[in-house]
C-alpha cells in the first residue's frame, strides 16, 4: 500500500508510525506543500487529518488523481462540506469526525435513546486539548444531529493534552444516564483510519458515506449470540380469550379486563389462563380462545420504540436492526438478527432470514429472499453492501455477498458473490455487466420515499 497522509500535526505523526508499522509506503504533506499536491502522483488511498485551509487543495487533488480518501477533518464551512461529498462522483471519499469504534457503539446506543426517552432533557459536552481549533468539536456535533439537539445543548471546554473526551446526558423525571467516551490515544483514531483505506471497501466510485456503516455492519447478532438468546429465552404462547360468564369470575393474576353483561377479555400465557377456565367452566356461557404462536421463543420487536417507517403487516422479530430512515413495507419478514442499514427500504412481502445484513440506501425488491444462516454457526451470512438494487422475486442463497453498488435484476438466483457495480440476472445468476450511466439511473434511490 502506497498512502499520502495530509497534515504533520499530532495526528499526521501517529498515522505515520500506524502505517510504517504496517509496511505500507507514506508520503506526507501539510499546508506548506499545496503546490507540491498540485502535482503528486495517484496513491492507493490518502488519509486527511489537517485543516479546513487545505479542504480546496484536497479536492482538487482527488478529483484529479482519483485518489480514494478518509477524511478526519473538522471544522469546514458548509461549501466546503458540499466540496467533500461531491467528490464520491469521482472516487470513493469516507467523512468522519472520528474514527474511533467506541464513538460508533455510543451512536448505535444513542439511537435507542432517541426512540424511548422522549421528554427527558439531553446534553452535550465535550472536552480537547487547547491546540484543538474549532468548538464544538464534529463529533460533538455529529452526536447532537443524533439526538436532535440545537446548538445551546452542546458544551465546549479547552485546555490541557486530552485528546477527546464527549460526555451525553440524558435528563428525566427522577432519573439521569450519563454516557461518556474518553479517548486515551490519538493511536485510537489512526487505527480506524487506516482501517478503510484497505482496498476491499474503496472499490467504487459514486461512494461517499460516513465511516460509520463500515461499524454497523459489524454490531449484527452472531450466530452463536442468536443461540444462546433462543436456548435462554423461556417458550411462550399467549392467548386472547374473549368470554361472558353467568356471574363474577375469580380470575386471579390473569392480566384481564371486564366490561358489563358480565364480559371478560384475558390477555395472558396459556399455562394461567387454562387452569382458570377449567375451574370457572361452570359460571362461563360463552368462550373463544384465540392464539398467533405457540412455544414461540422469541417475541416481535417491540415498534413503539422504532424510528423507521413500518406499514402494516410486517413481521419483525425481536433482534432486528434498524437503521435511521429504513422503510419496512406491508407483508416484509425480518427474522432475529437481521440488520437493515440508514435509509433502505425492504419491500412488500420480501423475507429477510436469520443475520441477513443490508447496507445503507438499499432496495429490497417485493418478494425477494435474503436466505437466512443460524447453523451451523460458522455459515457465512447474506452480506448486501451499500446503494444495492435487489429485483423483485430475487433470490439470494446463504453466504452471498452482494458487493456496494450492484445491481440483482428480478427473478434471479444468486448462487455466488455479485462484485461491487455489476448487474447479476439469470438463474442461476451470472454477471452480465460492470453497471453504467443508464442503469445506474433507472436503479437509483428516491429519498423522499424514505421519509
Amino acid at each position: 500500500m502506497n498512502i499520502l497522509l495530509i497534515g504533520r500535526g499530532k495526528m499526521g505523526a501517529v498515522l505515520s508510525e500506524a502505517a510504517k508499522e504496517r509496511g505500507w509506503q507514506t508520503t506526507q504533506v501539510d499546508k506548506k506543500d499545496l503546490a507540491r499536491l498540485k502535482t503528486l502522483p495517484p496513491f492507493d488511498g490518502a488519509a486527511d487529518f489537517s485543516h479546513p485551509q487545505m479542504t480546496e487543495a484536497v479536492c482538487q487533488f482527488v478529483r484529479r488523481t482519483k485518489t480514494p480518501l478518509c477524511c478526519g477533518t473538522t471544522g469546514q464551512s458548509p461549501a466546503q462540506l458540499k466540496e467533500l461529498r461531491s467528490l464520491g462522483k469521482t472516487a470513493p471519499v469516507l467523512l468522519c469526525a472520528n474514527f474511533s469504534t467506541g464513538i460508533h457503539l455510543l451512536h448505535r446506543w444513542l439511537s435507542l435513546a432517541e426512540n424511548t426517552l422522549s421528554g427527558w432533557e439531553k446534553a452535550v459536552v465535550e472536552s480537547h486539548h487547547a491546540q484543538k481549533k474549532d468548538a464544538p468539536s464534529g463529533t460533538a456535533k455529529d452526536l447532537a444531529q443524533r439526538l436532535s439537539l440545537g446548538e445551546g445543548s452542546v458544551f465546549s471546554l479547552r485546555g490541557g493534552d486530552d485528546p477527546g473526551t464527549h460526555r451525553i446526558f440524558l435528563l428525566g423525571p427522577g432519573e439521569e444516564i450519563c454516557l461518556t467516551h474518553r479517548v486515551h490515544s490519538r493511536r485510537v483514531f489512526a487505527e480506524g483510519a487506516l482501517m478503510p483505506c484497505k482496498p476491499c471497501p474503496l472499490c467504487r466510485r459514486d461512494c461517499t458515506v460516513p465511516i460509520r456503516s463500515f461499524w454497523e455492519r459489524s454490531l449484527a447478532m452472531t450466530a452463536h449470540e442468536i443461540r444462546a438468546l433462543l436456548s435462554a429465552s423461556p417458550r411462550s404462547t399467549p392467548l386472547r380469550v374473549f368470554l361472558q360468564a353467568a356471574s363474577p369470575l375469580c380470575l386471579g393474576e390473569v392480566f384481564h379486563f371486564h366490561g358489563g353483561e358480565g364480559l371478560y377479555l384475558l390477555l395472558d400465557e396459556r399455562e394461567k389462563i387454562l387452569p382458570v377456565l377449567r375451574r370457572e367452566k361452570e359460571r362461563i356461557l360463552r368462550c373463544r380462545i384465540e392464539a398467533d404462536r405457540v412455544n414461540s421463543a422469541l417475541p416481535l420487536l417491540d415498534l413503539s420504540a422504532q424510528s423507521a417507517r413500518i406499514e402494516p403487516g410486517a413481521i419483525l422479530r425481536q433482534g432486528v436492526t434498524l437503521g435511521k430512515g429504513v422503510v419496512v413495507m406491508m407483508g416484509a419478514v425480518l427474522n432475529v438478527g437481521a440488520s437493515v442499514g440508514e435509509g433502505s427500504m425492504i419491500d412488500m412481502n420480501a423475507v429477510l432470514g436469520a443475520r441477513a445484513a443490508v447496507g445503507r440506501n438499499c432496495h429490497i425488491g417485493a418478494g425477494a429472499v435474503l436466505a437466512g444462516v443460524l447453523e451451523p454457526p460458522s455459515a457465512k451470512k447474506v452480506t448486501v453492501g451499500d446503494g444495492v438494487l435487489v429485483g423483485a422475486n430475487a433470490v439470494l442463497l446463504e453466504g452471498v455477498t452482494v458487493g456496494d453498488g450492484a445491481v440483482v435484476a428480478a427473478g434471479a438466483v444468486v448462487t455466488g458473490d455479485v462484485p461491487p457495480e455489476t448487474v447479476a440476472a439469470g438463474v442461476p445468476a451470472r454477471i452480465v455487466k460492470r453497471v453504467d450511466d443508464r442503469t445506474r439511473q433507472k436503479s437509483a434511490i428516491d429519498p423522499e420515499l424514505r421519509k
